[in-house]
């Protein structure tokens, strides 16, 4: 936690450690390699992923929370489908997921790609189904991302979940923030 929080003050005050001397006069790149020590820092990875998620249901929300630390990845994943995106949740045919995740990932890099299982609560509502049911399922994870900067990158991500009510699975274009490699 201190590694987190004196990297953290690192990136936002863009201080560089300099060892003391009589006559230091600041060069113009201080800030230019901050990046680069707080890299040295952690030894892990922490991000966040937001995207659209594409199913059998109507289009919806994938968000998943995320640390890797060498090639073990840990997550928390919501996915929420269908009217469920819109003001009635209670409406016909909707999916909703709360999951927390644990798999393999290649190492951070450029290019990065993992595959995560775990446990998840779902709700889904099917037609003429007034109330949705609460249920256990496992869900699933394959993801491909491109980093060009050790902040934000892109990807790609398979999803699936299965359950006693209804397997599903989809697609996720995701937009990646966090420190990432």
């Amino acid at each position: 936690m201190l590694k987190l929080l004196v990297a953290v003050l690192l990136m936002v005050t863009g201080v560089r450690t300099v060892e003391a001397q009589e006559s230091y006069t600041p060069s113009p790149s201080v800030g230019a390699n901050n990046l680069e020590a707080f890299e040295g820092i952690l030894d892990f990875s922490v991000w966040v992923e937001s995207a659209i998620a594409f199913s059998s249901y109507d289009p919806g929300i994938y968000l998943r929370g995320a640390v890797q630390s060498s090639n073990q990845i840990v997550s928390v994943r919501g996915i929420v489908l269908g009217s469920a995106v819109g003001s009635d949740v209670y409406s016909p045919y909707h999916f909703e997921e709360l999951g927390l995740m644990y798999g393999w990932a290649s190492d951070p890099d450029v290019i990065s790609y993992s595959v995560s299982t775990g446990i998840s609560m779902i709700r889904i509502a099917e037609e003429g189904q007034p109330i949705p049911e609460l249920s256990t399922a496992f869900p699933v994870d394959l993801s491909f991302s491109f980093r060009p900067t050790p902040l934000v990158g892109i990807g790609l991500t398979a999803f699936a979940n299965i359950n006693t009510v209804e397997t599903l699975g989809g697609v996720a274009l995701r937009l990646d923030i966090g420190f990432l490699r």
